[in-house]
């Protein structure tokens, strides 16, 4: 009787002491069993989600309809995601981001293979040529293919992912220092270092960090985008951002050396700054929001913002034009040093840019084209009105008993004599020839329209455009050059072996294919190569660096500086962009334009309806059977003897 009062308590307390404790286990216990879900809140808002009870964490960030959202598990308490061209691998346990990588295109398929993932990338040419390539990622191994993407809007998810999730946060022109309301910091300060704490990969979550802080007036913010700058997941697509952003806060030391990391890095990646044309490209790529007025800026400042723009796409749309303005300006200011650089860097620009090449003379032929026209009608019709009276004098004479006999009586040609005939034919053909060195630019011009935008990015590698020189541009050894180039950036260098091996006449051939042998450990061939590369071009400034020789020109010093233990590629030269663009040599091209208005644009359509009547003959020989056409007819033309004139 006397335990009857401890068993009952113990009776009451056991239960109640075994569920606080099981609690407290569960409540510590790794979440691995724990259900991840990828959920979309808003239409600019997405969240991942995880764990449960006191170990329940979110990643939060911001999206576009145009970014594809994709969440795969895998054993071991660890999470694939996938946004856009981004993909990230998250630990499940501490809901934290621990990998971040940059695909090339748009990532459209996550398949876990054990700790590793097969991630599907996807590229668009159009909307009926879409190229899909599949890769396997090891996060221990992060070695990720590059090729610039044509889908730009790609380049922006990491911006968006900040900008969007955290609108209270002015990413638009700076505040003055405590602009920024009490509430506002209280609120989004927090949230952005749990997001940097959860996500330490993404380097655009600190920027917001930091934007928020400085317009707080709170000077831990230059600490915070010095951190941003050096995260070491940041691709140089994402620092040539943060770099122009930077210069915009007027952060001048950060935005410097995010510049130079991505630098390197976009050297790294197999770039040439020579082959950046696109200029939305390059607006993109390096954004500036011009929240400060470029007028407004110190000299020194300009000229190095300038200067960056310069290292990027020297030869891009508009490139001449405007290192020619900026040489002018430094005229006006009295650097003539400076201006004597720029002025010379636009003739480089001038002379080495293939955006327009022979374009720019198209306007010369269709003026040429409207002159020999209005010539041969006007010689036309004066020679009728001339001859008119003769032939009513002749027409008169035949229908008299015994008059003369009829002859060939059209438009009076008959009273033309030889040296009149010759004249008219031969503005006819000046007309017929110049249509055809016309239709062959506006060829040219089509084909460089067609171009894939990452073409024009600064390398050649990519499914569109080894699609697009295979299938868009004539046969030609330029086409081959760009081709082997291209495999060659691209990783595929047995194929890039064999096209420059029958390509000997190029310099870059040997050149790229010394690269090739060196990469290869073949010291020796590739030494070879380099000086055959100089044999048949001495000037080749990138065969002289790979044989160690100082460089010799900008390039090749910045090749020197920023992946020094990297053999350097020669990209093809303009003459051989313009073969490969308006249909091989000057002489060939020659040939083609024999066809007159039947050449360029139109050759294709007349190629196409002369197949339904001409079955069996190929197209290339349709210009043969036009050229012998015109040629019988002038024949002929010159061979109807002349009437006399009485």
């Amino acid at each position: 009787m006397r335990n009857h009062p401890v068993r009952s308590a113990l009776r009451w307390l056991v239960p109640r002491i075994v569920a606080a404790v099981l609690a407290t286990c569960w409540a510590v216990a790794p979440t691995e069993g724990a259900e991840i879900q990828l959920s979309r809140t808003s239409e600019t808002l997405l969240e991942i989600t995880g764990g449960s009870g006191a170990q329940a964490w979110r990643l939060r960030y911001g999206t576009l309809n145009l970014y594809n959202k994709l969440l795969v598990t895998t054993d071991g308490g660890s999470a694939w995601f996938s946004h856009g061209s981004w993909l990230r691998l998250i630990d499940t346990k501490k809901g934290a981001v621990i990998g971040r990588w940059r695909f090339p295109g748009q990532i459209v398929r996550l398949a876990p293979e054990g700790t590793k993932v097969q991630v599907e990338v996807e590229d668009r040419l159009s909307d009926d040529q879409v190229f899909r390539r599949t890769y396997i990622s090891d996060p221990g191994v992060p070695a990720v293919p590059y090729w610039p993407n044509g889908q730009l809007g790609l380049y922006r998810v990491q911006i968006v992912e900040a900008q969007t999730a955290w609108p209270s946060v002015s990413f638009a022109p700076p505040l003055e220092s405590g602009k920024v309301s009490a509430e506002q910091v209280r609120k989004a300060v927090p949230e952005l270092e749990e997001a940097v704490h959860r996500d330490p990969t993404a380097p655009w979550l600190r920027i917001a960090l930091g934007k928020m802080l400085l317009d707080a007036g709170d000077p831990r913010a230059t600490e915070v985008f010095q951190e941003a700058v050096w995260v070491p997941t940041t691709d140089f697509t994402e620092l040539f951002g943060i770099s122009a952003y930077l210069d915009d806060l007027n952060q001048r030391e950060a935005a410097r050396t995010a510049f130079e990391r991505g630098y390197q890095g976009f050297l790294e990646h197999g770039n040439d700054p020579r082959l950046f044309t696109v200029l939305i490209g390059g607006l993109i790529l390096h954004a500036r929001s011009f929240a400060r007025n470029p007028e407004t800026l110190p000299s020194e400042q300009r000229q190095e913002l300038i200067g960056r723009i310069y290292k990027i796409m020297p030869h891009g749309e508009g490139a001449e034009l405007a290192w020619r303005l900026y040489s002018d300006y430094l005229e006006k200011t009295r650097r003539a040093d400076q201006a004597r650089v720029w002025r010379a860097r636009a003739e480089d620009a001038r002379a080495a840019s293939f955006v327009m090449g022979p374009a720019v003379y198209l306007d010369h032929a269709i003026l040429i084209i409207l002159a020999s026209s209005l010539a041969a009608v006007l010689l036309f019709l004066v020679l009728y009105a001339r001859y008119a009276p003769q032939r009513r004098l002749t027409v008169a004479a035949v229908s008299q008993p015994g008059g003369l006999p009829r002859g060939f009586a059209l438009f009076n040609l008959e009273y033309w004599n030889r040296r009149q005939r010759v004249a008219f034919l031969t503005v006819v053909l000046i007309g017929w020839f110049t249509a055809g060195v016309a239709g062959g630019f506006v060829q040219g011009i089509l084909r460089l329209a067609a171009m894939p935008i990452g073409m024009g990015m600064s390398t050649v590698a990519g499914p569109a455009t080894a699609w697009y020189l295979e299938n868009r541009l004539p046969a030609t050894p330029e086409r081959g050059l760009l081709r082997a180039t291209a495999y060659q950036q691209d990783g595929e260098t047995e194929k890039a072996e064999r096209l420059y091996h029958g390509l000997p006449q190029f310099a870059e051939s040997w050149n790229n294919l010394g690269v090739i042998l060196k990469n290869a450990g073949k010291e020796q061939e590739a030494r070879q190569a380099f000086e055959q590369a100089l044999r048949v071009n001495p000037g080749l400034a990138e065969a002289a660096l790979n044989l160690g020789r100082p460089p010799q020109s900008l390039w090749t010093e910045l090749h020197q500086k920023y992946p020094p233990n990297r053999p350097m590629l020669a990209p093809p030269q303009r003459d051989r962009a313009y073969r490969a663009f308006y249909g091989g040599s000057l002489g060939k091209r020659c040939l083609q334009e024999l066809a007159g208005p039947l050449v360029g644009v139109s050759f294709d359509l007349v190629g196409k309806l002369s197949g339904d009547f001409i079955e069996g003959i190929p197209m290339r020989f349709i210009p043969i059977l036009v050229i012998g056409l015109l040629a019988f007819s002038l024949t002929v033309l010159l061979l109807i003897p002349s009437r006399e004139v009485t």
